[in-house]
């Protein structure tokens, strides 16, 4: 189900919010345009949505003091961008109200903590013997899983066409920098709903309908206002079930309790809540405070229809179920000659010889990578075009030929940033140490990985790589240009491989690195996921307003991304490499899947099924979350990536001093 908006929706909304914007709104200038001619302002914003030219602006953090002291750092959206979201909440919550369970009051129509006050009475008051929990959820807001908030929008059929690309802009928002506030440089929100928007409290409670579910599933009373529920029960083992439930609902949703405000009650003890006291004994409210109106919400600080199951399709859209159920970039893969991309509306129809034809919403994917033979109509072509949807093409085994891409400039300033840097070798050349520093770290941790579970059998040898991997690191920090720079990367790349050679079977017959032509299946495996790993960060890349031909390490040439090979390095190591030493040495793939060269110079190719199970695994690790090396946070690997690109513009802008590599733990 999709909730277009169209100028008449943003007026109401624009109407429906005059009163507090006209208070809140710090812009004059803007907010008089707004005044002057709404009916104007609201059709030319119409028509940003229709065409797909709208772009959520980054969200303006803002200062409160807190009544014990301190500040409350609300995340606010431009005035357009509330606009919008408002006229998008309130088609949402029509659809959305009636579906959520009638024990949640906050944020809903025609309730409030007076009517969630009188249920509590009311539970408390059916029985003489009653067992309550009063709980509070920790850090709802900031931690709000977006995969979990996702899932739930895909089930009610809501993550569909402009509704789920609006929703998407959203939860991916941008944020300013405001150093007073402890926000250094631009940033990204991963996870959490912003103070500010519209939007936020109505999908928090499509995230937190689940913990009410569960509840009721264990027939027990409650009342949720936000973060703050009561659960009544009639015995305590029927509480503490309920509460290993919300718990285990919780935890899916990537939330806790706050064990400081969470608790079983006595029945002779009193407690407050939204406001009025409660006593057990006599199951009614105690004299309540001046005001009944529920507490200010102490909002963040910070924050489909699957197509999963087409293993053995030609062509594919890799949506496999993970821990991770909205991949940040979702890609389809049209892998065999003769299959043919073509255009249905507002949706790519995907025609494979011997297959149903299969259609995919246009705001569901992120990118499409064609190999050999495949046909792309114009009308395909145009769709990706308007949806800002790149799509790379390639040779049947995995050597690119080029990108049809939207030639879209967001970003000027970045831009310019990144080529006055270009323009001083010793701003330039540091850039680069950290990316290649990360490159050897992150295989010096993978060989450590490696070793520790198959022991070799000469460990002075082994010792003595490791030796050359920690003396190569050292001295590419001290590397003074990119030339010398390149020569300590290539010695201790000799190291590396000599040190995978030692670790694999006779059978694989790897005998160190080779690119062009692969000779070996190790070799094979390794380019095909280099190739496939540096479109990934060329979308990111491309997304973050990066130009990325203007690299800092890697030498400029026709046709070649720089910096996107330059940010590639110390993602090499933990991403493919990784994957194709599990993949070769857990027995996941075979040497017999591989067609061997006869002659000097031909290529060592995969097979259909090898390559398409490759690409799954591929795909699979990239949408695993694991805990971020740096801050803990848990991250998949393409937003662990859309991170480092994230920083190196705060660094590029001057709100960082260095680039800082993203390195495993060994």
């Amino acid at each position: 189900m999709d909730f277009p908006i169209n100028a008449a929706d943003l007026l109401q909304a624009w109407e429906g919010m005059l009163g507090r914007i006209e208070k809140q709104e710090t812009n004059r200038d803007v907010l008089r345009q707004w005044q002057d001619n709404p009916q104007a302002v609201c059709g030319e914003l119409s028509a940003q949505l229709k065409s797909g030219a709208y772009r959520q602006a980054p969200l303006q953090p803002m200062g409160l003091p807190r009544k014990g002291g301190g500040v409350r750092v609300l995340l606010v959206p431009q005035l357009a961008d509330r606009v919008v979201q408002a006229a998008l909440a309130r088609k949402l919550s029509t659809h959305l109200d009636p579906r959520f369970h009638p024990s949640s009051f906050a944020y809903r129509p025609g309730r409030g903590a007076q009517q969630a006050c009188a249920l509590l009475r009311t539970h408390l008051s059916h029985t003489s013997d009653r067992f309550v929990l009063h709980a509070d959820i920790a850090n709802c807001f900031d931690d709000i899983d977006h995969d979990a908030l996702i899932k739930q929008l895909a089930l009610l059929g809501l993550w569909k066409n402009q509704t789920a690309w609006l929703l998407r802009q959203f939860l991916r928002s941008l944020l300013q920098a405001s150093p007073s506030l402890g926000l250094q440089g631009i940033s990204c929100l991963y996870r959490g709903l912003p103070q500010g928007s519209p939007l936020s409290p109505l999908l928090s409670n499509v995230v937190l309908d689940t913990l009410d579910r569960a509840l009721a599933n264990q027939k027990v009373s409650f009342v949720r206002y936000a973060d703050d529920f009561i659960v009544v029960a009639e015995t305590r083992a029927k509480l503490q079930s309920a509460s290993d439930a919300a718990t285990h609902a919780l935890t899916r949703l990537g939330l806790a309790l706050n064990p400081k405000k969470t608790g079983f009650l006595d029945t002779r003890e009193s407690f407050t809540f939204l406001g009025q006291r409660f006593q057990l004994a006599d199951k009614s409210p105690l004299e309540s405070p001046a005001t009944t109106t529920a507490p200010t919400s102490q909002m963040p600080t910070s924050l489909g229809q699957s197509v999963a199951g087409h293993k053995e399709r030609n062509a594919f859209l890799d949506d496999e179920e993970t821990e991770s159920n909205d991949p940040l970039l979702r890609t389809l893969y049209l892998l065999e000659p003769n299959t043919t991309l073509d255009r249905d509306a507002h949706q790519l129809l995907v025609l494979a010889p011997g297959q149903d034809p299969l259609k995919i919403p246009g705001e569901r994917l992120h990118q499409v990578m064609s190999f050999g033979a495949t046909h792309i109509t114009s009308g395909a072509i145009s769709l990706c075009l308007e949806m800002g949807i790149p799509v790379m093409l390639l040779a049947g085994r995995g050597r690119h030929f080029g990108v049809i891409d939207p030639l879209k400039i967001d970003n000027l300033n970045t831009q310019r940033a990144q080529f006055r840097v270009l323009d001083q070798p010793e701003q330039s050349i540091c850039f680069a140490k950290g990316m290649i520093e990360g490159k050897l770290a992150n295989q010096l941790a993978l060989l450590r990985r490696w070793h520790r579970h198959r022991p070799p059998s000469d460990p002075d040898a082994i010792r003595e790589l490791y030796d050359g991997q920690h003396m190569a690191r050292r001295n590419a920090l001290r590397a003074t240009s990119a030339g010398s720079l390149r020569g300590i990367e290539g010695a201790a790349a000799s190291t590396y491989w000599r040190a995978i050679r030692a670790l694999l079977a006779p059978e694989w017959k790897f005998d160190g690195r080779r690119r062009q032509p692969p000779p070996d299946p190790v070799n094979s495996l390794l380019s095909y996921g280099y190739t496939l790993l540096y479109y990934n960060l060329l979308t990111l890349v491309s997304s973050r307003g990066l130009n990325p031909y203007a690299g800092f390490y890697h030498a400029p040439r026709s046709g070649h991304h720089a910096l996107v090979s330059d940010l590639m390095e110390e993602f090499r190591g933990p991403v493919v490499d990784a994957l194709v030493m599990d993949m070769v040495q857990n027995g996941r793939i075979k040497p017999d899947e591989f067609t061997w060269p006869e002659d000097r110079g031909e290529a060592c190719l995969m097979s259909v099924s090898a390559r398409r199970r490759f690409i799954h695994a591929l795909e699979k690790k990239l949408n695993t979350p694991q805990r971020h090396a740096a801050h803990g946070l848990w991250m998949d690997w393409r937003r662990i990536m859309d991170g480092q690109i994230l920083h190196l513009v705060q660094v590029l802008h001057g709100s960082s001093s260095r680039y800082q590599p993203y390195i495993i733990k060994a």
